[in-house]
């Protein structure tokens, strides 16, 4: 029987044993192995974050390819969510993609953001002119530069946002990400389309003297 990378990417131990009968780390692999690290444990489980740009599409595509994520996916970390829960009230309707946030946002120098600007748009040159690139193997180096730049770019993102939020609003964005989650693994889930420009916390018509500043982002 052939196995593929399907079979086996989420679910080889981070630190396979040579054979179950060595020890590692004075422990027999057998029994460590029964609390074995895999990519679905790291995942699916809350003690690693995970940072994504617009979750739904990502978590919908492992649900449906891979039945990954059988519960919520645990402790994600949207980074359209971080950079608007940073606005104020007035400024939080529309979100913004992940270009948008790397060219305000991103701590690294411009040389760097042009060099993933051009990597991004190259890639995106190769997909529109032939969608079967994905399956391509091995994959070229367009598509490996348009994906590695992604996140190289995302956690550095997070940091930029995540310190500068109160812990109220942290929670809000963690419960908002998993709103995000669950709703991607609903059936009749549009991956695109308007409603995706669209924050959680868009502003509502309230007082002047209310605009913010009873918010925790103030704080």
């Amino acid at each position: 029987m052939t196995m593929t990378l399907k079979d086996l990417e989420f679910s080889t131990p981070a630190y396979p044993c040579a054979s179950g009968n060595d020890l590692a780390n004075g422990t027999n692999c057998t029994e460590m192995n029964k609390e074995k690290t895999t990519l679905r444990t790291i995942l699916e489980g809350p003690s690693v974050a995970k940072t994504f740009l617009d979750v739904r599409n990502d978590s919908g595509a492992l649900f449906s390819l891979f039945s990954l994520y059988n519960r919520s996916l645990a402790r994600s970390q949207d980074i359209q969510l971080l950079e608007n829960a940073l606005r104020p009230a007035w400024g939080r309707k529309c979100v913004k993609g992940l270009e948008k946030c790397i060219q305000d946002d991103s701590p690294l120098f411009k040389s760097k953001r042009d060099e993933w600007a051009k990597a991004k748009q190259g890639g995106k040159a190769k997909i529109n002119s032939r969608h079967e690139i994905f399956s391509d193997r091995p994959m070229t180096s367009e598509i490996q530069e348009y994906y590695l730049g992604d996140v190289t770019m995302l956690p550095k993102l997070r940091e930029t946002y995540w310190e500068r939020l109160s812990e109220g609003w942290k929670e809000k964005v963690l419960e908002e990400s998993g709103k995000r989650d669950e709703e991607s693994h609903r059936g009749g889930c549009e991956p695109h389309g308007d409603h995706k420009l669209l924050g959680p916390w868009g502003y509502k018509a309230r007082p002047r003297s209310d605009y913010d500043f009873d918010d925790d982002y103030w704080n």
